[in-house]
């Protein structure tokens, strides 16, 4: 598998940015400013610490943090209380991964149940469904940075 494959693709690296979210990961997404405009570098993947960008003007570039499945992990929530406790589900589908957070309750017969789902998000890429559920949780206040 690709490393690519196993990371958040650009465009949620740069929404996630945007948000506020701590730009500290392992590999990071580079864009080279040029002539005013954002132009991808071929292959712009790269590990922290990998080039010293510090050296360049940083008008020159913008960096993004590539989020690995282990990193956002640790920054999705297990459960948010939003009129009941709403608890963290990932499955793992055909094609797809689902993220939801979900609420329970006990039957009659003292089993849990699930009920509904507050939100849920499916997408072919692990990082990329954790990505969005982020996005979702700081857009939607039931998180903060």
């Amino acid at each position: 598998m690709k490393l690519e494959n196993q990371l958040v693709c650009k465009e949620l690296s740069k929404k996630l940015k945007e948000l506020g979210v701590k730009q500290e990961s392992l590999h990071y997404w580079y864009m080279h400013k040029l002539y005013g405009k954002d132009k991808d570098y071929s292959d712009s993947l790269c590990l922290a610490g990998m080039f010293d960008f510090s050296t360049y003007p940083e008008k020159w570039w913008n960096r993004y943090s590539a989020f690995t499945v282990a990193e956002l992990g640790e920054m999705l929530p297990v459960q948010f209380d939003d009129f009941g406790w709403a608890d963290l589900k990932i499955s793992k589908c055909k094609a797809t991964w689902d993220i939801a957070y979900v609420h329970y309750h006990f039957n009659d017969n003292n089993h849990l149940v699930e009920i509904s789902y507050q939100v849920e998000i499916r997408e072919k890429a692990l990082a990329d469904a954790m990505a969005k559920m982020l996005i979702w949780l700081i857009e939607n206040k039931h998180i903060k940075l």
